[in-house]
């Protein structure tokens, strides 16, 4: 495996702990002032109800969510450990896609945040989190791109498909 690999692999497991340690900080904030009825007694009608007026990334959205972060993040993890034991292409591959899964699932989260939307504000630190799966991504192609891109080694530059590997 050349730099890129490696560069790839350290990149996805930084933006998989990342996401990790980010997704546990609070991401989603009921804003009082949006409620009518007064700050206040709003927020100590809530308080003693017992109801939450944070969230961070794992709450809000279900187990179905939950299950899909916490593959992306597990399987970002053994997916390097597959491409620096020598996985080739197919391991990159999986590294990139898991790393898109993750990505749309949290541009999905941040655009339509939870319900009611009015209401809720989405906390900057979300955003890392949508950087930490960019992150997974970037390492995944830089991973693929270590055994020979998408098309695979010997193909680039040659209309024929023939040529020498990429020595890089």
């Amino acid at each position: 495996m050349n730099s890129r690999g490696v560069i790839g692999s350290v990149l996805a497991v930084a933006g998989a702990v990342a996401l990790f340690v980010l997704s546990l900080r609070t991401w989603y904030v009921i804003d009082l002032s949006k409620i009518a009825g007064g700050d206040a007694l709003v927020e100590q009608y809530a308080r003693q109800a017992g109801f939450a007026l944070s969230a961070n990334a794992w709450e809000p959205w279900g187990f179905l969510s939950d299950l899909i972060m916490f593959l992306v993040i597990a399987g970002s993890l053994a997916g390097v450990a597959w491409v620096l034991l020598g996985g080739g292409r197919l391991a990159g591959t999986v590294v990139l896609f898991i790393g898109i899964v993750g990505l749309l699932q949290q541009l999905v989260h941040l655009l339509s945040g939870p319900s009611p939307s009015e209401i809720v504000d989405v906390r900057p630190i979300a955003w890392l989190g949508l950087l930490a799966t960019l992150a997974i991504a970037l390492g995944g192609f830089l991973c693929l791109e270590a055994y020979g891109g998408i098309r695979g080694p010997g193909r680039r530059g040659s209309a024929s498909g023939a040529g020498a590997p990429d020595s890089r």
